[in-house]
């Protein structure tokens, strides 16, 4: 059987009840926009739908590995305070002592 493309048409319709005078004519005189119209509605899905898959496994490739080195900088800082704190404590304590503190 053969391979038929899938032709997708989309429009958008706004509603102005009770526009405002401006918005009227904003609405009945509009400015030609200088964007192209776009003539191909003959677009291969199965290859976009690929494409766009690719690149969300890229995408997510990239957000493991940041997530990957966030943590590795969180242990580092986490090992850090700890060290840090324990070094405070120490302190302390030898401070205590010399001064005579129970």
């Amino acid at each position: 059987m053969g391979k038929k493309n899938l032709v997708a048409e989309q429009y958008d319709e706004i509603v102005f009840n009770d526009p405002t005078a401006t918005m009227h004519q904003a609405l009945t005189n509009p400015v030609i926009s200088a964007l192209p119209v776009r003539q191909d509605s003959n677009t291969d899905y199965e290859e976009l739908e690929e494409k766009t898959l690719a690149k969300i496994a890229a995408a997510r490739k990239v957000v493991k590995q940041d997530i990957a080195l966030v943590n590795e900088r969180l242990k580092l800082v986490k090992d850090a305070t700890h060290h840090l704190k324990r070094e405070v404590a120490r302190l302390d304590v030898a401070q205590r002592e010399e001064f005579g503190y129970s």
